[in-house]
């Protein structure tokens, strides 16, 4: 890549592009080739290009300031090690993982695919720093950072004795045996139900007709949506929607709840909730990890 810089520079602006996530990945990267480079003026000009991303940043900080993850609840500094263990399953194995990773450094060291090793777990650490001041941190991104930390657990074991490796590559078939045997036992991808959700509703509509479903969260309304074609209208709640609720017809109106934080639709769909259970016209239609909810109003 230092022999590439522009197309190094190229491929993280696609980066930047893609996912909210790649400044983390990208910076201790193009840290490291600038302080390589031997002309430092020079190199920055290959880094002009990234200037194309500015647009982009109200958007980028719209995201980031989101209620999509949990600041108040924010994981453990532990969360930095977290793509380790994904690669390693179950923990103990993810310590031996990184235990290589710490040693092959170590074997490394004075010579710069020592600090290559341990770039990706920097970009991971100032992802966790950042959550001290923005919505970052959440457990379902530490995919973003399984790749650098594969390629790193390789370049570090490359610096291992041929014995050392031989024994490592027994160790992880062995682990990877085991985790085939007992696969019944790991816990698959959540089921958040929205099929039965959408049987629910289609029933629903084939009575009463075409109604509104507010949500607190727009990816379970996209998710409920890929599930249910209909006439009737999915959207977010609005500040509007606890003073005028968007009864159909025949009073019936569809609320969808995602617990988890304190954004503020969740805090509106709250306040729908709560009167509905106070007026005594609230029923559960589907209760499950995504909870949907029947407000119909008494005649």
């Amino acid at each position: 890549m230092r022999r590439h810089l522009p197309l190094a520079v190229w491929a993280g602006l696609g980066a930047l592009w893609t996912h909210y996530l790649a400044p983390f990945l990208l910076l201790p990267l193009y840290l490291f080739l600038l302080l390589e480079a031997k002309n430092k003026a020079r190199a920055l000009l290959h880094f002009l290009p990234l200037l194309l991303f500015l647009p982009w940043m109200p958007a980028l900080l719209g995201q980031l300031r989101g209620g999509m993850a949990m600041t108040a609840i924010r994981p453990d500094p532990v969360l930095a090690l977290e793509p380790l263990y994904r690669l390693g399953n179950p923990d103990a194995f993810g310590l031996l993982l990184l235990g290589v990773v710490l040693y092959g450094a170590w074997r490394l060291r004075g010579r710069r695919e020592g600090a290559l090793v341990l770039l990706p777990f920097l970009g991971v650490l100032l992802w966790w720093a950042a959550s001290l001041l923005l919505n970052t941190a959440s457990l379902r991104y530490v995919g973003a950072f399984v790749p650098p930390m594969a390629a790193a657990l390789g370049l570090a074991a490359s610096a291992l004795s041929r014995r050392t490796q031989a024994l490592l590559l027994l160790a992880l078939g062995v682990a990877y045996l085991g985790l085939l045997l007992r696969g019944e036992d790991r816990p698959g991808p959540p089921n958040e139900g929205f099929r039965r959700k959408a049987e629910i509703l289609a029933a629903l509509e084939r009575r009463v007709g075409p109604f509104t479903v507010l949500g607190d969260e727009r990816g379970r309304l996209i998710s409920l949506r890929y599930y249910w074609r209909s006439e009737s209208e999915l959207r977010p709640v609005t500040p509007e929607d606890p003073k005028h609720p968007p009864f159909n017809r025949k009073g019936v109106l569809v609320l969808l709840q995602y617990p988890g934080w304190a954004s503020e639709e969740q805090v509106l769909l709250q306040r729908l909730l709560d009167e509905a259970h106070a007026r005594g016209e609230l029923r559960v239609l589907d209760r499950g990890l995504v909870p949907l909810y029947l407000w119909e109003k008494q005649p």
